[in-house]
């Protein structure tokens, strides 16, 4: 009896584990059942949104009518918008962004370009402009920014005010606006003019020139003044103050200046028309 009983009871045993394994099989297969769904559902909804996204592109309503610029002072917005080329009619949505805006720094006077859409047919451009800084002298003169980048050429019978740079080498290739000068080589002359922004000398005259054909040391000459002063290359901000303070003390008396030198550590020479009467302070 004892060997019956337990064979009942392994039976039992038995058929709840086989119940169990069922049972998880079961859960197993709703779950997968619905990963499939929930999967087809996803897919479904994707492929119907590429495909509205796709007829959407062709439809009349979302191609560009509009092209807004702001931020253009010195370059007109035909000559600027020129180098997209036509891009009405277009769809907004396949304009590509990136490559428009390096067509449009292709422009000299560009230094930055911010592009957007603007639904549902407007483009709008947000151009930065390139500030001119100084003048270069070569085979001809250029106007550039504090990068070197050429801006322009200027003609022989204008004189726009901005400091002419002479004494350096504009290399062997010719140079055209878009072009770069080596920043490196007009480094020391945009120290000193930054250091001289807004100030004349003795009152009256404003940064003419700057020569750096001397290894280490400026010579600068100011509009309608005899005058030469001669600093060294690297220390702009001593040599700034130097010479506003001899700027004071000789006021009054600048007519009979014909030189002030700073390039000494130690003094300043102020030079008159004849050696005798040279003045160190």
């Amino acid at each position: 009896m004892r060997k019956r009983a337990n064979v009942k009871t392994g039976r039992k045993k038995r058929k709840s584990r086989l119940k169990e394994a069922l049972l998880r099989l079961n859960a197993l297969a709703v779950a997968f059942v619905r990963i499939v769904l929930i999967t087809a559902v996803f897919t479904l909804s994707a492929v119907g949104a590429y495909a509205g996204y796709e007829k959407m592109k062709t439809t009349d309503y979302f191609r560009i009518a509009n092209v807004e610029v702001d931020g253009l002072e010195r370059v007109s917005e035909p000559d600027f918008l020129r180098l997209l080329g036509n891009i009405k009619g277009k769809s907004v949505f396949e304009f590509d962004l990136y490559e428009a805006g390096k067509r449009l720094q292709t422009h000299p006077w560009i230094e930055s370009v911010e592009i957007r859409r603007r639904l549902p047919a407007t483009i709008r451009i947000l151009a930065g402009e390139r500030t001119p800084a100084l003048i270069v002298a070569g085979s001809r003169r250029f106007l550039a920014d504090r990068h070197g980048v050429i801006l322009r050429v200027i003609g022989k019978d204008e004189n726009p005010l901005y400091p002419l740079i002479t004494g350096i080498s504009l290399g062997a290739r010719p140079m055209r606006p878009g072009g770069q000068i080596d920043p490196g080589a007009i480094r020391d002359a945009l120290r000193a003019i930054g250091k001289l922004t807004g100030y004349r000398l003795f009152g009256k005259s404003r940064l003419k020139s700057i020569d750096l054909s001397g290894k280490d040391r400026l010579v600068l000459r100011f509009e309608g003044s005899a005058v030469t002063v001669i600093a060294q290359r690297l220390d702009w901000t001593d040599g700034a103050e130097r010479l506003k303070t001899v700027d004071y003390i000789l006021r009054g008396r600048e007519k009979a200046v014909i030189q002030i030198d700073l390039s000494f550590p130690d003094k300043v020479i102020v030079t008159y028309p004849t050696n005798t009467q040279d003045q160190r302070g």
